[in-house]
C-alpha cells in the first residue's frame, strides 16, 4: 500500500521513532533542516526543526533505548547531533565519518 509522505528532494529516514517495533515513515528536508515523522502508533505527524541544509541525516538507535533517534552528521566539522528525549547531544571532530551501527540486546 502506497502512502504519500514528503516532498521531492526530501531525504528518506525511516525508523522506529515511537518504539512500537514498527517502522515509521520519516523524511529530513535539507532545505529547511526539518524532520517529519509519520508515527505508526497513532498516525500523527510530528516535526522537529533540526540540522542545517548541508547536514546528512543519520537516523538510528544511537542511544540503545530501542527507538530511532533523530540525528544528523555535519561533514564541515565532523560533528554529530543527536536528539534523545528532547536533549540535543553533540560529539565528533573534523575528519570523522558516519558509519552504520546497531545496538544488540544484552
Amino acid at each position: 500500500m502506497a502512502v504519500p509522505f514528503g516532498l521531492s528532494g526530501d531525504r528518506i529516514t525511516p525508523g522506529d521513532y515511537d518504539g512500537d517495533r514498527i517502522t515509521d515513515r520519516a523524511v529530513f528536508r535539507p532545505g529547511t533542516g526539518v524532520g517529519w515523522i509519520l508515527r505508526s502508533s497513532d498516525g500523527a505527524v510530528s516535526t522537529l526543526p533540526f540540522g542545517l541544509s548541508t547536514d546528512e541525516p543519520v537516523a538510528a538507535d544511537h542511544t540503545g533505548d530501542g527507538k530511532t533517534d533523530v540525528a544528523v552528521w555535519r561533514e564541515a566539522d565532523g560533528s554529530w547531533w543527536v536528539v534523545d528525549q528532547g536533549v540535543r547531544a553533540f560529539f565528533g571532530t573534523a575528519g570523522d565519518q558516519p558509519v552504520a551501527h546497531a545496538y544488540l540486546p544484552a
